[in-house]
């Protein structure tokens, strides 16, 4: 389910995505009449290319959050075992850890499996590649993953992340959260 700061983003990113394409559209427009009554030069032509290829990011951006929020809505965070199950992950756990926490909008988990020795990512596991994208669910075996923290320093104050690092992606927790640090202590990754 998306919470209610996911709805806000939502409305707020329809709303960018239908002015950015507006104001495409009405450039394009504008410089096609402006082509048509006057012959336009080189310079008029790389300019309307550049400005083109410059609201690139402004209009796939939203669109990429949009397909983001709206495919992850469907897990049920509120049984551990039945979140696992719904995912065909069939091992027997007899005890789990998990830390909640909201990613982009959406809920997101992390359930440590302490029987057999895995952690399963929901809706926070960013895959590396070019075009990194946020994994719906990632399992891996708990010595496999890698831990560093990175200081982020901010007008106000300054903000410590923990990063667990797998062979395919990477989760960012905010170290100052709620239960992070007691999570971190049970992961117990080599650095």
């Amino acid at each position: 389910m998306i919470n209610g700061g996911g709805w806000i983003l939502v409305v707020f990113g329809i709303s960018i995505l239908v002015l950015t394409l507006l104001a495409a559209f009405g450039a394009l427009i504008g410089f096609l009449g402006n082509a048509s009554k006057n012959q336009v030069t080189l310079n008029e032509w790389l300019m309307f290319l550049g400005f083109i290829v410059l609201s690139l990011p402004f209009v796939i951006g939203p669109i990429w959050y949009f397909r983001f929020v709206l495919s992850r809505p469907d897990l049920d965070y509120s049984d551990p075992i039945e979140l696992l199950r719904s995912e065909g992950i069939w091992n027997r756990p007899d005890r789990l850890t998990v830390l909640r926490d909201s990613f982009l909008g959406t809920e997101s988990a992390i359930i440590l499996d302490h029987r057999n020795s895995l952690i399963h990512f929901f809706n926070c596991h960013v895959d590396k590649g070019f075009i990194p994208r946020v994994m719906r669910v990632y399992t891996c075996q708990i010595d496999s993953l890698e831990y560093h923290e990175k200081t982020v320093d901010t007008e106000y104050e300054t903000i410590i992340h923990g990063i667990l690092t797998s062979s395919d992606g990477s989760t960012t927790l905010g170290l100052n959260e709620p239960g992070v640090l007691e999570f971190l202590k049970l992961v117990n990754v080599p650095s």
